[in-house]
């Protein structure tokens, strides 16, 4: 374990830098986060922000060639990559001890000097478009689409992160122009850095080339709004076995309940112990994958069961896992099954915690989006906290028929008792 992550400095723009000290390693990570997502775009660009993630890899001023950057980062045998989520970006390198200058040098130039250049994108148009092909071809992926827009409906946080295709193909070099420069800037920009490393070298680079970064206030977004009514969709493809998401609406990530719904989800989907493996999967065998999570934003949250289902067992599966939660709701949960799924969730932390670039993205998410680096021990006394009365109050509060938001992709032939549901849930 590393010792206590600290926010270093916060530069004169706005720009935070979190420095995160790891004994006994000898590589880094670096993380460049900005607050912007899929929730921040209007209709017109929905799309956009992923889109800025594939360009900034196709050249600066400095690099003005893909290959060029490719051709450095795998000299010094980096491993690289970038993301797109619903509230943020990131861009993140891992490399040995000694890349460091090489590392922020080329990372920060991603980042700050985009070239956006015509043809690059009208070639990363097609990229981009195959890649929202893929997930459409992919029913255990698209149904997280089915299911956010059920849900939320036309408001950002149930469009795809990807964007339509529409959309994509219409984008000019204009737009990501004009987009890149309102929330790539000081206020909105969180650099992580994780492992071994000089703190004064690290800094000093740092501080020298993010001190550029504008320092204007970044737009905010609107919260969604979620109607207090039972939802469905079955969206109609010839597969094999069903892909559905069983979904209930919560809270934001500063809400107290989020450790009792972790706990919750460990409970009915997390390991070979869970309620839901032992039914779905040792008892009658109806699938072969399925998960719970709880996702939480800063404005918002669901918490959704997803699984892939028999065709001929559908209804039947379906209304074995409603039973479930309606079980949980007027018994609670069992003391060992409670201080099972504590100790699961602490070790995964834990665990996660071991790797710089894990460190680098927890702690990183946490500052730049709750605007505080909690401790360890503080997630792990909150954790232990948690009691089944808790669990049992929250499971009362989410699984209720006007909550409940259910999706599904299958052939149209398949049974469906939407109303049999609502009633198992009163």
């Amino acid at each position: 374990m590393a010792r206590e992550a600290f926010l270093k400095k916060r530069l004169q723009n706005g720009t935070r830098i979190l420095l995160i000290k790891k004994e006994k390693v000898k590589n880094f990570c670096l993380l460049i986060l900005t607050k912007v997502g899929s929730e921040y775009e209007p209709k017109n660009l929905n799309g956009i922000s992923h889109f800025i993630e594939h360009m900034s890899f196709k050249g600066t001023p400095k690099r003005p060639k893909t290959f060029e950057i490719a051709k450095i980062l795998d000299e010094i045998g980096a491993k690289y990559n970038a993301f797109t989520s619903n509230e943020y970006t990131g861009y993140w390198i891992k490399a040995t001890s000694a890349h460091l200058e090489t590392s922020i040098d080329l990372l920060s130039d991603l980042y700050l000097n985009p070239l956006f250049p015509e043809k690059e994108i009208e070639k990363e148009k097609k990229v981009v478009l195959e890649e929202i092909k893929m997930y459409e071809d992919d029913p255990k992926e698209y149904i997280w689409e089915v299911f956010l827009k059920t849900l939320y409906g036309d408001q950002p946080a149930g469009r795809s992160i990807l964007g339509e295709k529409k959309v994509i193909e219409k984008l000019k070099r204009e737009d990501l122009l004009n987009f890149h420069q309102k929330f790539y800037v000081g206020k909105n920009t969180l650099i992580v850095l994780a492992g071994d490393f000089d703190e004064k070298k690290a800094l000093k680079l740092l501080t020298s080339r993010f001190k550029t970064l504008s320092s204007k206030k970044p737009p905010s977004k609107k919260p969604p709004k979620v109607k207090k009514k039972p939802k469905f969709t079955h969206f109609s493809k010839n597969t094999s076995q069903a892909h559905l998401i069983l979904g209930f609406p919560t809270f934001s990530l500063f809400d107290k309940r989020k450790y009792p719904l972790l706990i919750l989800s460990s409970i009915l989907g997390e390991g070979f112990s869970s309620r839901l493996w032992q039914i779905l999967r040792e008892k009658y065998s109806l699938c072969y994958y399925f998960s719970c999570s709880p996702d939480l934003y800063t404005d918002h949250g669901y918490f959704a069961i997803q699984a892939g289902i028999n065709l001929e067992k559908v209804d039947f599966g379906v209304k074995l896992i409603l039973k479930e939660l309606s079980k949980i709701k007027k018994e609670g949960v069992l003391e060992e099954e409670l201080k099972r799924a504590q100790e699961k969730i602490k070790s995964s932390l834990i665990f996660s915690l071991e790797t710089t670039q894990g460190m680098a993205s927890f702690f990183g998410g946490r500052l730049l989006l709750e605007n505080r680096v909690p401790k360890l021990s503080e997630i792990l006394k909150n954790l232990e906290k948690v009691s089944s009365k808790k669990i049992k109050t929250l499971s009362q509060q989410i699984f209720r028929p006007e909550n409940f938001t259910f999706s599904i992709i299958a052939p149209k032939k398949i049974k469906i008792s939407f109303n049999d549901y609502l009633e198992i849930l009163k």
